[in-house]
C-alpha cells in the first residue's frame, strides 16, 4: 500500500466540497436585508425625531422652572425682593428687555427699587443666554415677575404668571410653566398659541 500524501489530491478537494454550502450572501438576500432595514429607519426616524422633539421642551422648561425656583430662593434667603426678567447683557451691562422673547435670554437680579431694571452688574445673580434661533421659543405675555423677600411673586393675588414653551413649527410638543402669587411654581402640559 502507497503512503497518503498529506497534500490533498484535487479530486479529493472536488470530492470534499459536495454536499458543503458555501458560506456568503447572495444578492437576494443582501437586498431583503437591506430593504427590511430602510423600512426600519423610515419608520424609526420620525419616531426618533418626536422624541428629541419632546425631549427640548422638557429640558427648555425644567431649565426655566430651575432659575424660577432660584430666584425666589434667593429673595427668602437674602431677604430682598429677587426679580427674573427677559433680557441680557448689552454692550454697556446688564439690561431687561421690553419684549415678551424669553428664549433670547433672561436675567436674575437683585430689584432692590421695584422697577424691573438692573441698576448695577453686581446685582445680577445668573444671565441665560439665549438664541433668536433656538429650537424652543419661550413667551409670556410680561416682561418679567419679581420675588418678594417672603417668597411670594408680586402679582395680584388671583392671577399666575406664565411661559409658553413651544418647538417652532410643531404646536404637538408644548409645555407651560407658570407660578402663582404664593411664588409656588410648575410645569404642565399645554398647547402653542
Amino acid at each position: 500500500m502507497r503512503p497518503r500524501s498529506i497534500r490533498p489530491s484535487l479530486a479529493d478537494a472536488r470530492s470534499a466540497g459536495r454536499g458543503v454550502r458555501h458560506r456568503g450572501l447572495t444578492l437576494i438576500e443582501l437586498l431583503t436585508t437591506l430593504a427590511l432595514a430602510a423600512i426600519l429607519l423610515t419608520l424609526g426616524v420620525p419616531a426618533f425625531n418626536e422624541v428629541m422633539a419632546r425631549h427640548r421642551v422638557t429640558t427648555a422648561a425644567n431649565g426655566l422652572l430651575a432659575d424660577v425656583h432660584l430666584a425666589r430662593s434667593e429673595a427668602l434667603k437674602r431677604g430682598v425682593r429677587v426679580a427674573l426678567c427677559t433680557g441680557g447683557e448689552t454692550g454697556s451691562g446688564f439690561a431687561c428687555s421690553a419684549d415678551g422673547d424669553w428664549h433670547q435670554g433672561y436675567l436674575i437680579f437683585i430689584d432692590p427699587d421695584a422697577n424691573l431694571a438692573v441698576e448695577d452688574a453686581s446685582e445680577v445673580m445668573r444671565a441665560v443666554a439665549g438664541s433668536a434661533s433656538a429650537p424652543v421659543q419661550i413667551t409670556s405675555d410680561r416682561q418679567g415677575i419679581a420675588f418678594l423677600a417672603d417668597g411670594t411673586a408680586d402679582i395680584a393675588a388671583d392671577s399666575l404668571v406664565s411661559w409658553s414653551l413651544c418647538i417652532s413649527g410643531s404646536a404637538s410638543h408644548a409645555k407651560a410653566v407658570s407660578v402663582a402669587r404664593s411664588g409656588r411654581a410648575n410645569v404642565a402640559t399645554a398647547t402653542c398659541p
